[in-house]
């Protein structure tokens, strides 16, 4: 295991680094930033050109893509940004940050565009690479990646039949250890830490100088913002996030020299801190512009156990709310499973009920699941009551619109339950439902259960 920064080695960093003074057309945390580009946008520009001039060209093999997982949640990409920028010596100037997620649907993480902002990118211009500005990626133009937010390389990235673990170099995660790419340096697997970019921060402390762009720290600092909910005593921040939060924010936009000590501790009673989640948690959650198709893609995550393809949508929507009001809401998941290609399709819905008494509302989640027609009635058996009998979930059948508590002849084969575990998050659901589908088919999973 690495030995993290202890306090007073970050201490003396803090102290050793002399912020700049902020720049007025920087970003605040309450407002959208000057998205004029800066140094960090021109390395990415610069980066996504040249990678797609050598797959255009047939030597898109001369490159390592650093990717995070396919959720597109902003833990994922702030991640591969920062590793790109700084193994970039390490590789000659040939690695390039890639985003699992059609350019379109940037638009779907409100979040995500904000953070962007503040760090000085913008979507409309050239500076991030998505997975779709790549022509003909069957079969994919690389064969070296770098791994960050999970650890199994995806099988779209490789050759059928062909040994997929001397393809990943590095690997930097937060998810339980799939024990496959032995042989990746770094290989920095733990958990549980809160959030993958303090991971990647402190993986990288050794690297930052004067000439570092502060926007990859501001950057990396709103992943572990929304990721610990602004590194909430008592909850997901561990050891980890507080020391690269400490690490991160003296180097960061948001460093304000009048007011702050150099090698000061980082907390939830940060006043920037505690700015840039609120503001980042309020876009999180504002989906009013969604309809149902977007929110299953918002936040999705696929899966291959066995023979079963299964998907998991998160969606911080109540069902009571959706399912009975939205005369879309069947027509739009039954669709989105058949352009998928599922055979189970999960629900997983994490809210806060209404405000009483001027108090925020209480944390619930919810889940529901949906079987297509050609689901065998063994993966239909063994998913009820592999989910019913889970104490990490503790779940109780719930009614919602047309899905009752108990089955009734019906062609459509769903269940929606009440999830009294709040802190069981899909990090929970996917491994769960891992076992559950590998003890029906008896065939290892060929595909990543991680999360976000």
């Amino acid at each position: 295991m690495p030995q993290w920064p202890s306090a007073k080695l970050l201490k003396r960093f803090s102290s050793q680094v002399v912020p700049a003074k902020p720049n007025t057309t920087e970003a605040t945390t309450k407002t959208d930033a000057n998205t004029a580009p800066g140094r960090l946008s021109a390395f990415l520009v610069d980066a996504k050109k040249r990678y797609l001039e050598d797959v255009a060209s047939g030597n898109g093999n001369s490159w390592v893509v650093a990717m995070g997982n396919e959720a597109g949640d902003l833990d994922s990409i702030a991640s591969s940004i920062a590793f790109a920028y700084f193994s970039s010596d390490a590789y000659e100037g040939r690695i390039v940050p890639l985003i699992l997620t059609p350019r379109e649907e940037l638009r779907l993480r409100a979040e995500n565009l904000y953070a962007f902002s503040i760090a000085s990118l913008d979507p409309s211009r050239e500076d991030l690479l998505c997975v779709d500005d790549i022509p003909n990626r069957v079969p994919f133009p690389s064969s070296r990646f770098a791994l960050v937010d999970h650890n199994r390389l995806g099988a779209e990235f490789y050759d059928a039949g062909e040994d997929p673990d001397p393809l990943v170099v590095a690997v930097i995660d937060h998810h339980d250890d799939e024990n496959v790419h032995k042989t990746a340096k770094p290989r920095t697997i733990i958990t549980p830490v809160g959030s993958c970019t303090s991971l990647v921060a402190l993986n990288f402390t050794s690297s930052w100088n004067d000439d570092t762009p502060k926007e990859i720290a501001t950057l990396l600092l709103s992943g572990i913002s929304i990721d610990t909910k602004g590194l909430k005593k008592g909850g997901k921040a561990m050891v980890q996030d507080y020391d690269a939060a400490t690490f991160l924010f003296p180097v960061s936009t948001l460093w304000d020299p009048a007011a702050d000590t150099p090698g000061m501790a980082v907390t939830q009673d940060t006043p920037q801190i505690k700015d840039l989640t609120e503001t980042l948690s309020e876009r999180k959650d504002d989906i009013s512009h969604l309809n149902t198709k977007d929110l299953l893609r918002r936040d999705y995550k696929q899966y291959l156990y066995g023979e079963t393809v299964v998907g998991l949508s998160t969606v911080p929507k109540d069902l009571k709310l959706w399912l009975p009001v939205d005369a879309d809401f069947w027509p739009s998941v039954e669709e989105w499973m058949s352009e998928r290609g599922l055979q189970v399709l999960g629900i997983l819905n994490s809210f806060h009920s209404a405000p009483k008494n001027g108090k925020k509302g209480k944390h619930k989640r919810q889940q529901l699941y949906l079987l297509s027609k050609d689901t065998s009635a063994a993966v239909e058996q063994a998913l009820w009551a592999g989910l019913e009998k889970s104490k990490d979930l503790d779940l109780e059948r719930m009614k919602v619109g047309d899905v009752t508590k108990k089955d009734k002849s019906t062609s459509r084969r769903a269940r929606a339950y009440k999830q009294h575990n709040t802190e069981a998050s899909r990090k929970v659901t996917a491994p769960l439902l891992k076992t559950i589908f590998e003890s029906v088919t008896a065939v290892p999973a060929s595909t990543s259960a991680t999360d976000a």
